[in-house]
C-alpha cells in the first residue's frame, strides 16, 4: 500500500495538535534557556562591554612604597665605567660601574686604544670574557667576546640585560692576547641604560 492511498479521516487529523505540540516546545525551550540575567551596570564613570562592567585589573602588589613606578621610565642614560689600563705584564683587567638609580642595560659601547702600533695591534685583539652584573652572568656560557663587537660603529647588537639596583657592580672583564710591555692599552666602556624604578 502507498503512502498516497491512506485517507486520514477528520478524528485523525493532527492539525488540531499543532497547538499542543507548541505549548511542549515553549515548555522545553524555556528549560534549556538559562533565566535571563538582569543587565549588569557599568560602575561610575566605567565602561560596559555587552552590559557587563569592565573593571581596572587589580593593582599589583610590590614592597615599592606608594606612588613609585615598578617599571621602565622611558629615561636612556649613559651609565660609565671605570678605565681600565694595561701596562707591562697585564693581560686582564676589570672595569667597574655602580650605577645610583636602577637601571636595565640595552647597549654597550667599548674602545681599545693604544698608544703605539704594536699597542694598538693588540688592543684590537681585546675580548670581554664577562659581563656580571652583581652575581649573575650576562654570557650564556664561558667564553670570550671580541671587544670590537661593541664598538661606536656597531650595528645590531643590542642587549636587555637584568636590572642593576643601586650599589650593585656592573663588572666587565677583558682579557688582552698579549702583554703590552712598556707600552699601554687603554679600554673604555659606556652602557647606554633605560632608568628602571
Amino acid at each position: 500500500m502507498r503512502n498516497e492511498d491512506i485517507e486520514l479521516s477528520g478524528e485523525d487529523d493532527l492539525s488540531g495538535d499543532d497547538d499542543l505540540l507548541g505549548k511542549i516546545e515553549e515548555l522545553v525551550g524555556a528549560a534549556r534557556r538559562p533565566a535571563a540575567r538582569p543587565a549588569a551596570r557599568a560602575p561610575a564613570g566605567g565602561v560596559s562591554f555587552r552590559g557587563l562592567p569592565i573593571r581596572n585589573a587589580p593593582p599589583v602588589l610590590s614592597n615599592l612604597p606608594a606612588g613609585v613606578q615598578s617599571g621602565p621610565t622611558g629615561k636612556l642614560l649613559p651609565v660609565p665605567f671605570t678605565v681600565a689600563n694595561f701596562t707591562g705584564a697585564a693581560v686582564a683587567g676589570n672595569l667597574t660601574a655602580r650605577p645610583q638609580c636602577p637601571v636595565r642595560g640595552k647597549r654597550l659601547v667599548m674602545v681599545a686604544t693604544g698608544n703605539t702600533v704594536a699597542a694598538q695591534a693588540i688592543a684590537n685583539g681585546a675580548v670581554i670574557t664577562s659581563i656580571t652584573v652583581g652575581k649573575d652572568n650576562v654570557f650564556t656560557n664561558a667564553g670570550g667576546v671580541p671587544l670590537s663587537t661593541f664598538g661606536p660603529g656597531s650595528f645590531g647588537v643590542d642587549m636587555m640585560i637584568q636590572n642593576a639596583a643601586p650599589g650593585i657592580d656592573i663588572v666587565i672583564a677583558v682579557a688582552l692576547p698579549a702583554a703590552p710591555g712598556a707600552d699601554t692599552v687603554t679600554v673604555t666602556a659606556v652602557l647606554l641604560s633605560e632608568a628602571v624604578s
